[in-house]
């Protein structure tokens, strides 16, 4: 019976393995059962298999719950920070949305390391890892040759269901005719096949198992070896420029540190390039660059950003602004003309805003440690199995990968990679890890289960919410749009939608058309869903804008309106529309001065306003 049980948490685990990176399928899924976010489910659904883990552990003999282990130090106290930080940051929907993605890395994590124990778990684990990355470059290599426009058609349908998809630089990313499979961005994408990579070609090198004969031997060897040649090239279609660099300079410092023997062929192989590389620039100077373009505008970018995040992270040091934050505070300190972002596109240096040097100590220790666990086993390879040997290489490889992307990217920020990232550091360590004994086994146990269920309650309050806000959106009769989501209020009062606003935000949207539609005085609904909205994301400028207006309008409070449109351009102090509303506000208190004033700054910041601005500055002559 406790085999049976066991076999059901593993089959579990690897089907949120396969699951998780085909995106498109749980779109689709959700869709068609109408569904709330599916990573709600993916988060309890783990978190169910860890209590079902703990509870048949308790009833084994043996003292083997846990595996020790140098990472549960680190990725618990990184996990406890980072929801301490609930008590000071500027958003806690925000926050939480982290600590909520957390919930779901830990025992995904946890499972991996503890329940996949043996090479016969692992090698299953590795099948369904390479077959769920087969299905995601097929459709890569499909999509770029002939689905991108059908996909750009598909986006636009459902683009008020895909939150990614409202962003106002996505579509025209879709034109760039760059692959990205069921990962929404091309370098989403790349992580993912950096990830999966080294466990193809690790796979096609240590395949020569004792109990196959050799034509067994030869055809596995074929089959990750094509394997391997699909997953990089449909990375090549992503065309990731910062990938390229990263998965080149991974494998390098792999064979250079790890496989000394190949340091004499790097090294020459290396001269060769660098000096056909000489030659070709200087014969062929301009088409370098031109092809070094996008690369240097790219790079401006995130300099803009990172310049940005350095500024935030200088006010708030030590603790930072809350987890998962940036992109909420970013607007006051992006420079006039920058891209806004939710994302510092560095994952270390976006920790750091978040959640200070503590954070940032923290998160770092987390490779450290794994690095210094992993390079134990590759010391003792030469006593490891075939197989064993694929999982250190390969989990070795694929965590430097992800490492030294994230000094440019914010994969760690994305769920369907990042939970993918986790069960290959905890599979890869179970390679000869060693058994944990436990004095208190069931205080510990207790302890666990009680966490677990707690966790499990407060998602399934969230599941609530957002299956009301979703019957919400389908409605089109106002008086049941009002009370489904007062109904997500109450089960998760600081709940978003999908495209990140504040349930309490669409709530006084919603009071205002009814206001006009009805001709009736929800004044005080309108202001107090605002004052929540403003109350728990205490950095959104345009619930503070919108509070502004409102009050004007409905109060008649010309002093509050403008302490809290000051608030509002503090937060962003670089975006026309405020201005312009807080032009508008003068305008209602009969300052023309004062508003024609704000709408030139507006125009300054933001010129496709103009029309806007003449239109008022006509009514008001």
């Amino acid at each position: 019976m406790a085999d049976n049980k066991s076999k059901v948490i593993y089959i579990g685990l690897l089907f949120l393995l396969f699951i998780i990176p085909l995106g498109r399928l749980p779109i689709s899924f959700s869709e068609s059962l109408n569904l709330p976010q599916l990573i709600i489910l993916y988060t309890v659904f783990s978190l169910f298999l860890f209590i079902c883990w703990l509870i048949l552990s308790l009833f084994k003999e043996k003292n083997n719950l846990v595996k020790s282990n140098l990472l549960y130090a680190p990725l618990g106290l990184f996990f406890l920070w980072g929801a301490l930080s609930l008590a000071w940051t500027v958003s806690l929907p925000a926050t939480f949305t982290q600590i909520f993605h957390f919930s779901f890395y830990l025992p995904a994590f946890f499972l991996a390391f503890n329940a996949i124990e043996n090479d016969k778990k692992r090698e299953k684990f590795l099948w369904v890892l390479l077959f769920s990355a087969f299905f995601v470059a097929i459709y890569a290599v499909h999509q770029y040759f002939w689905g991108l426009e059908e996909t750009r058609q598909f986006f636009l349908i459902y683009k008020t269901e895909i939150q990614v998809a409202s962003h106002k630089n996505f579509i025209s990313r879709l034109y760039t005719d760059r692959a990205f499979s069921t990962f929404l961005y091309p370098n989403t994408l790349a992580t993912f096949l950096m990830l999966v990579l080294p466990f193809a070609v690790f796979s096609a090198i240590f395949c020569d198992n004792k109990n196959d004969d050799a034509t067994r031997i030869i055809a596995r060897r074929v089959i990750f070896s094509a394997l391997s040649l699909l997953v990089l090239f449909a990375f090549v279609l992503t065309f990731s420029k910062g990938g390229t660099v990263v998965l080149i300079l991974s494998w390098l410092l792999f064979l250079l540190f790890k496989v000394p023997k190949s340091r004499k062929i790097i090294a020459v192989a290396g001269f060769v390039l660098l000096i056909s590389f000489i030659i070709f620039v200087a014969y062929n100077g301009n088409y370098v660059a031109d092809k070094l373009q996008p690369v240097k505008d790219s790079s401006r970018v995130r300099i803009e950003y990172w310049r940005a995040a350095l500024e935030m992270f200088k006010e708030k040091p030590l603790n930072g602004f809350g987890w998962g934050s940036f992109g909420r505070a970013y607007a006051k300190y992006k420079l006039p003309k920058a891209e806004e972002t939710q994302a510092v596109h560095n994952n270390f240096l976006q920790i750091g805003t978040e959640l200070g040097i503590i954070g940032f100590l923290m998160f770092l220790s987390i490779f450290i440690f794994y690095f210094i666990e992993i390079d134990k086993r590759i010391k003792n390879a030469d006593n490891l199995s075939p197989l064993q040997k694929v999982f250190v290489y390969g989990g070795f490889v694929s965590v430097l990968s992800f490492a030294l992307h994230s000094l440019g990217d914010f994969s760690f920020y994305v769920f369907s990679v990042t939970s993918i990232f986790f069960m290959i550091m905890g599979v890869s360590l179970s390679v000869c890890s060693k058994e944990e004994k436990f004095k208190n086994k069931k205080l510990l146990f207790a302890s666990l289960f009680i966490i677990s269920g707690f966790v499990i309650t407060l998602l399934f309050r969230i599941f609530t919410a957002e299956a009301h806000y979703l019957k919400a959106m389908n409605s089109k009769d106002i008086n049941e749009v009002i009370e489904e989501l007062e109904f997500s209020t109450r089960s998760w009062t600081f709940g978003e939608d999908e495209y990140r606003m504040s349930y309490h935000y669409l709530l006084s949207q919603m009071y205002k058309q009814k206001m006009i539609q009805e001709r009736k005085d929800f004044s005080d609904e309108i202001l107090g869903q605002l004052q929540q909205a403003v109350k728990y994301d205490k950095c959104r400028s345009l619930y503070w804008r919108e509070l502004a207006l409102m009050t004007s309008l409905l109060r008649n409070d010309k002093d509050k309106s403008v302490e809290y449109m000051q608030r509002a351009i503090s937060l962003y102090p670089t975006l026309g529309e405020n201005y312009l509303v807080f032009g508008d506000i003068y305008m209602i208190f009969g300052e023309k001065e004062k508003a024609s004033k704000q709408y030139k700054i507006a125009y300054e910041y933001n010129p496709s306003l103009k029309e806007k601005i003449n239109e008022r500055i006509r009514e008001s002559e």
